[in-house]
């Protein structure tokens, strides 16, 4: 998954609610700051089980999250 905040998102908030949303744990997570935004890139354990379009759905909710799309 890659998600493109702007750069006051506060990560650990952003984080916490991916995680409560999915319930699943991060193999691996990239963050790096391009300008005046973070780009965080996250990779699921078991990402067979996930259903993308339902986490994209529920973190557009997000007024910090300026972008988000799904990787396989």
């Amino acid at each position: 998954m890659r998600i493109v905040t702007h750069i006051d998102a506060d990560s650990s908030v952003l984080l916490k609610n991916i995680l409560d949303q999915t319930g699943l744990k991060i193999e691996s997570f990239i963050v790096g700051k391009t300008g005046n935004e973070f780009v965080y890139q996250l990779k699921f354990d078991d990402s067979g089980a996930i259903k993308p379009e339902e986490i994209i759905n529920a973190l557009k909710s997000d007024p910090s999250i300026k972008e988000i799309s799904w990787n396989q």
